[in-house]
């Protein structure tokens, strides 16, 4: 990262992306990370007179509601932190003329598509995750503030609550899963995300003139694909066991139902990061090995 004067503020600096954004980023400036015991993130008006006070020179936002299936009953605290936050961060941000750096989801389209989804398709979320995902990056580019919005999917890692952990976790209980085989997507770790992630916005520095011409939305997911069976299948592989392992069961969608409608095809086509920033993600097997291999 560049060197800047003013600290780099890491919201949700204790959840997936963010824990690996204060790995990646200290030693390289100075990095406010608060607790949620320091700032609640769901107190609109804390966070605002936090940014105002601390004046940071540049905005990681890694907080997010992401329970898909919660927030199909919890609207109002999902929207909260995945629309209303954004929005707020950006106002703030804009009048101590710090750039944001903002994480969305692949979960903004309807999975219709026979073809990875570019930045320009048009976003018709299923779900109220989604549509909360999709609210937080309009209300971020509705204010003045320059930023990098980052469409991930299917993130996971080593630590946290995420689909990979809960299949390690049954399967070294040996417990049978059905798994769902008709959806598809790129399981991508968290830490590949932070890292790159800030290595774009690094390449920026203090910049504004740069942030405006290059900012913008891209997706940044890993490379292959893979439904979520085919993901607990590789996982699989690496869970060692002395007793006979658990049993897979391969199912559709529709024999799986959940709270929420999920898309079938939630691939992300990440040619536009490649070509700016020069940014390409390991394949999901890959990075796979790299969260949990040996």
């Amino acid at each position: 990262m560049t060197e800047r004067q003013g600290p780099i503020l890491v919201l949700g600096g204790t959840g997936q992306i963010g824990f690996e954004l204060v790995r990646a980023l200290s030693g390289a400036a100075t990095v406010l990370a608060p607790t949620r015991a320091e700032l609640d993130a769901s107190d609109l008006g804390a966070v605002g007179a936090f940014i105002a006070a601390s004046r940071p020179s540049l905005i990681f936002n890694a907080v997010a509601f992401t329970a898909v299936d919660a927030a199909e009953q919890e609207q109002v605290a999902a929207y909260r932190l995945n629309a209303e936050l954004p929005g707020v961060i950006g106002e703030h941000a804009a009048d101590v003329h710090a750039p944001v750096v903002h994480y969305s989801s692949d979960y903004v389209f309807n999975g219709m598509s026979h073809v990875p989804y570019i930045e320009t398709d048009a976003a018709v979320p299923l779900n109220v995750y989604g549509a909360t995902k999709l609210a937080g990056e309009q209300a971020l580019g509705a204010t003045k503030a320059v930023s990098l919005i980052f469409r991930t999917s299917w993130v996971y890692g080593a630590r946290g609550t995420n689909f990979a952990l809960t299949v390690r976790r049954k399967l070294a209980a040996d417990e049978p899963m059905n798994v769902v085989d008709d959806q598809y997507g790129a399981p991508t770790w968290c830490r590949a995300v932070a890292t790159e992630s800030a290595r774009c916005a690094g390449q920026f520095g203090g910049d504004l003139d740069r942030w405006k011409e290059l900012g913008g939305v891209y997706h940044l997911s890993a490379g292959g694909e893979a439904t979520w069976f085919g993901f607990a299948s590789a996982i699989a592989e690496m869970v060692p066991s002395n007793r006979p392992p658990a049993v897979l069961r391969a199912v559709t969608s529709a024999e799986y139902r959940t709270a929420a409608r999920r898309p079938r095809n939630s691939l992300l086509n990440n040619q536009r990061i490649e070509r700016v920033f020069g940014v390409r993600l390991p394949s999901w097997r890959d990075q796979l090995t790299m969260a949990f291999g040996d």
